[in-house]
């Protein structure tokens, strides 16, 4: 079977720099910037976080939201997001999206970083403290990083079933572990409305 990014590479470039670049008031950061102050341990945990969800910005279900349409896009063109900033600052740290795409339709999943991840290390999260999955990081641009993965059933249910998450990566300079929760609240309901607009 052919793999929908082959088929719709394009699409997926637009969809990667276009639909999954969320509209926020606080442009792009470094990530040196964006973790100023957290100190020097070797590992850092960003527990000072807010997801920041409002009604402004698409269709709210607890902490996810969904939009339709926007620059470059059809109208009934949608996808579900979450936005996760640092409390004090007001930096965007990790940004998580979801959507349909390919010739088959099928659902995906998008994480945008901070500029200067540690590339190589790649990006890894799990869900409720399980097992480690890693996405392809596939492009940096000015708004961040962005890795991938295709959301399979199991992936999906994983997602509506569970309470929280954490998305691992590298500083690129000093190569420490950052770590960055974000909520599943309201993802069952918002990935099911998002069901009911696609088709």
């Amino acid at each position: 079977m052919s793999n929908p990014l082959e088929l719709k590479l394009p699409l997926l470039a637009m969809m990667l720099l276009v639909v999954f670049s969320i509209p926020q008031p606080f442009g792009a950061y470094l990530i040196n910037e964006t973790f100023a102050g957290t100190g020097n341990k070797e590992d850092i945990t960003i527990q000072e976080q807010n997801t920041q969800a409002t009604e402004q910005q698409g269709k709210k279900y607890k902490d996810w939201l969904l939009a339709c349409g926007g620059e470059g896009l059809l109208e009934e063109q949608c996808y579900i997001y979450q936005n996760i900033f640092i409390q004090d600052s007001g930096l965007r740290i990790l940004a998580i999206t979801a959507g349909f795409l390919g010739q088959d339709n099928s659902a995906w999943l998008f994480f945008t970083l901070p500029l200067g991840v540690f590339l190589p290390s790649g990006i890894a999260f799990n869900i409720d403290d399980g097992e480690e999955i890693r996405p392809q990081i596939r492009i940096c641009v000015a708004d961040g990083c962005k890795g991938s993965i295709k959301l399979d059933e199991k992936l999906i249910d994983m997602f509506k079933k569970g309470k929280a998450g954490k998305v691992f990566f590298l500083d690129g300079n000093t190569q420490k572990q950052l770590t960055v929760g974000f909520s599943l609240k309201g993802f069952s309901k918002a990935f099911n409305a998002l069901l009911l607009k696609d088709n």
